[in-house]
Parts: structure tokens; C-alpha cells; sequence
């Protein structure tokens, strides 16, 4: 009868071993690096503003945000400043970025539209502006591409672009 407890115990000792270093291994486990994203705007306008868009320190794209408004919801553009972000992937076009941080907002995302009728506030990206900076061209296309690139920055970290932390930059010119 003796060895038995002594046996019922080693195992339960080995057990509660196992289980403890197997959480630390999990607990170690180094969390998603982030994808720094910029935004610098270099027109800030009555009627938009905009800017360039890059990618690990890569021009991407360029933006499109409406005017400055005080930071008013879905009708002023949000102010320059850090922000953290993930791709969401619930909408329409399954794949966006949304901004998690900003000052008095909400649901500030990044999303294809080539002019500020496509915006309640978010940040529209395409391939190039038109001469008067408040309209993008081939936003579809630029975000499809950008969507790419931010991917394929994903795989280089070793995660898939989903579970991706992102960081933005917008600054001012």
C-alpha cells in the first residue's frame, strides 16, 4: 500500500510539473511586434487634408482625411499623434484598419474611398492625389497593394497580418 502513494504521488507531482512549466511557456511567449504605419500630411486645407502613407518607413500610398475641425466626430479629421490600430476584418470589405486610441473618437478606420464623401472621419488611402490635393486616384487598387505589402511585413515578423499590432504615426509637415 505504501508504494502505491508513493507512486500516486510522484505522479501527481510530475503532473502538476508539467502543467506549471508548460503555462511559464506560454506566459514567455514574446507578444506580436508591431507594423509601424506614417501618415505625414502635407496639405491641410478649408477642404481636406492629405498626405502620404508609408509602411515601415516606405511611401505605400497616399491619405486623404477631411479638414481639420476641431476633432468634431465624422466631420473633422483627428489630430496628429500616436496611435495603436488592428486590422479588422468584420466589415464589408473584410480587411481594414481601425485606430483604437484616438482622443473623443471612434471607429476612426483606414479604408478605400477617393474622395472625402467616402469619409466619416476615417482616413481614405489611393495611388496618387489630383493636382488639387482633395481627391485620390485608384484607391481600390492602392489598398489592395497595401494590404500586400502590410502582409507580407506581417510574415517577415513571423505572424499573419490579423494578429498584427500596429502603430501610427500622423504628423504635420
Amino acid at each position: 500500500m505504501m508504494v502505491t502513494r508513493k507512486a500516486t504521488w510522484m505522479i501527481s507531482v510530475s503532473v502538476i510539473t508539467t502543467l506549471f512549466l508548460s503555462i511559464l511557456a506560454v506566459n514567455a511567449a514574446e507578444p506580436p511586434r508591431p507594423i509601424k504605419l506614417g501618415i505625414l500630411r502635407m496639405h491641410s486645407g478649408a477642404d481636406c487634408t492629405s498626405g502620404e502613407l508609408r509602411l515601415e518607413d516606405t511611401v505605400v500610398g497616399y491619405t486623404l482625411e477631411r479638414p481639420w475641425n476641431g476633432n468634431i466626430p465624422l466631420i473633422s479629421s483627428i489630430p496628429a499623434g500616436r496611435y495603436k490600430g488592428f486590422v479588422r476584418t468584420r466589415t464589408a470589405d473584410r480587411w481594414r484598419i481601425e485606430l483604437v486610441d484616438v482622443p473623443h473618437r471612434k471607429d476612426i478606420q483606414m479604408h478605400v474611398g477617393n474622395g472625402i464623401v467616402d469619409s466619416v472621419g476615417c482616413i481614405l488611402v489611393g495611388s496618387n492625389l489630383n493636382a488639387a490635393l482633395c481627391s485620390l486616384t485608384n484607391s481600390k487598387v492602392a489598398f489592395d497593394k497595401f494590404k500586400i505589402a502590410f502582409a507580407e511585413a506581417a510574415a517577415k515578423l513571423g505572424q499573419k497580418d490579423k494578429d498584427t499590432p500596429i502603430e501610427l504615426v500622423i504628423g504635420d509637415k
